[in-house]
């Protein structure tokens, strides 16, 4: 059976289709068979039984015929009709003969001793009435009734009983050959009927078993199909045979896993797509927001850059005055440099003076007017700078302090021009402490004149981070009005990306809304 399910349904019609014409073969060589047999008794009986009986009922006809007709010699009426009657003797014997040798060609069934004591009496029979046959004359009757007696009737009895045993031969032959006719007729029936059930029932079987061999599968996969097309695809067909049905059976097995398979992948990326769009929407959503925040948080670093660049354009007129105020106290510091340097030299020049003083002590009140212009000219750039050290702010405090110093120096040295100038007529002769005083003066002139250049170094360095300070608000100033400028960017892209987080969110919707559908459509599947 399992060799017959792994046939192809050619090979299985055909074997089936075979079987059957085998059986239709045997069927036919069997009736053929029977009918020659039949027709080897028909021939039997028509040329040999039918015949046999026939000749030898002839031969038995004939010689009861010869003796009647070789009484009619005797009974005749005149010679004539005895001589018409010894005729028909003679015609009788040659018909008897004739049958005769007709029955003997016809394989007589009869004992061979039987045939030879009828020819052996025949001829004796003949012999002893041929002397009633003799004679033209119708034989006397006594003589005729002597004859028969005495030498006719034993013969005619022997023959006759001969005749009968062969012919009743004959016919039980016949009646044997028409048996075994009928018997071979009754066989050949039973044969081919047995044959014929047997050709039947065995092309039930072979069909039947070949079409459960196609129908029964067919069946298993149909049902498989109808299920996949109610959306089952739990259900197998099972078959594992190597025929068309099995290969199709297999080849459907092979289509509804891997459809299950693609519908299990389909299930878990739509249920992956729902939580997808779930988060889409979730994302747009803070995406929106947050886009919505950074606008308006965008148009507040805007108008907050504005002001900066407001006031960084305020702090750069600034810082280009405090610049001019800071070259205009370098030019200031420059001639207080010079004006100390002049102290020195008069310094010097007094030095010289008092040294000469003893020589004229006249010039000792132009050199007092001098030192007190001096003072008053220091006094006035002490001030200047105190002045130019509060417009500078934090940056000018170092100067002022400095200025602070210069100015007491300066009232110092009022004090001291006024005291020289109060002495000048007392003590003429202090020149000595005078010429002292003077040289103090110009260590402290001297003194001045490096803190001038201290100052004016300081004024120069401070001058220089003025200028790279109004370089660096002029760069901020410009960096803050580009940042406004991208602020404003800012703004517009955070608009776009709330536009695109709405845009989002109605895509994650319909994303969503398809996910639904497709879990619809996947809940028709049974997995």
């Amino acid at each position: 059976m399992k060799h017959l399910r792994d046939l192809r349904i050619a090979h299985k019609l055909t074997a089936g289709f075979g079987v059957v014409c085998l059986l239709l073969a045997a069927a036919v060589a069997l009736g053929i068979t029977q009918l020659r047999t039949s027709q080897h008794t028909v021939w039997s009986m028509s040329a040999v039984v039918v015949p046999g009986v026939q000749s030898s009922g002839e031969v038995r006809r004939a010689f009861a015929q010869s003796r009647l007709d070789l009484a009619g010699t005797v009974l005749a009426a005149d010679a004539e009709a005895s001589a018409a009657a010894r005729q028909r003797v003679q015609e009788q014997d040659a018909l008897l003969d004739a049958a005769w040798k007709t029955y003997l060609a016809t394989f007589p069934v009869s004992k061979a001793s039987d045939r030879k004591a009828f020819e052996t009496d025949l001829a004796a029979y003949r012999t002893a009435r041929q002397p009633l046959l003799a004679s033209t004359e119708a034989p006397d009757e006594a003589t005729f009734v002597a004859t028969r007696d005495t030498s006719l009737a034993p013969l005619q009895v022997r023959i006759d009983d001969v005749l009968a045993r062969m012919q009743k031969a004959e016919i039980d032959n016949a009646a044997a050959t028409g048996a075994l006719g009928a018997e071979r007729y009754r066989t050949a029936m039973v044969a081919l009927l047995a044959l014929g059930g047997v050709s039947v029932m065995a092309a039930l079987v072979v069909g039947t078993t070949v079409t459960r061999s196609i129908t029964r599968p067919l069946a298993s996969t149909l049902a498989v199909v109808q299920g996949l097309a109610a959306g089952r695809l739990d259900q197998r067909v099972g078959h594992a045979s190597r025929d068309e049905i099995g290969q199709l059976a297999q080849a459907v097995d092979t289509t509804v896993t891997t459809l299950a398979s693609t519908i299990r992948d389909v299930a878990t990326t739509s249920a992956g797509l729902t939580t997808t769009s779930q988060e889409l929407s979730a994302t747009a959503t803070q995406l929106s927001t947050g886009a919505e925040e950074s606008s308006a948080q965008s148009q507040v670093v805007s108008a907050a850059a504005e002001e900066i660049s407001a006031s960084i354009g305020t702090v750069a007129a600034a810082s280009e005055q405090m610049g001019a105020a800071v070259r205009q106290i370098a030019t200031s510091t420059a001639d207080a440099s010079t004006t100390a340097s002049s102290a020195v030299t008069a310094v010097e020049g007094a030095s010289l003076a008092l040294q000469r003083l003893s020589a004229s002590s006249g010039e000792i009140g132009d050199v007092v007017k001098l030192i007190t212009s001096i003072a008053e000219q220091t006094n006035l750039l002490a001030l200047n700078a105190t002045i130019e050290a509060a417009r500078a702010g934090e940056l000018g405090k170092g100067f002022a302090v400095v200025a602070g110093e210069v100015k007491e120096l300066a009232r110092q040295t009022a004090q001291a021009t006024e005291s020289i100038t109060a002495r000048v007529a007392a003590t003429l002769g202090d020149t000595e402490h005078a010429v002292a005083a003077i040289s103090e003066i110009s260590a402290v002139i001297t003194r001045i004149d490096e803190i001038q250049t201290t100052i004016a170094a300081a004024v120069e360095e401070q001058s220089a981070t003025t200028d790279e300070v109004v370089r660096s608000v002029s760069e901020v100033s410009s960096g803050s009005r580009e940042i406004a400028v991208n602020i404003s960017g800012v703004a517009a892209a955070a608009d776009q990306s709330a536009a695109g987080a709405s845009q989002v969110a109605t895509t994650a919707a319909g994303v969503s809304r398809a996910a639904g559908e497709l879990d619809r459509l996947m809940g028709f599947f049974t997995v």
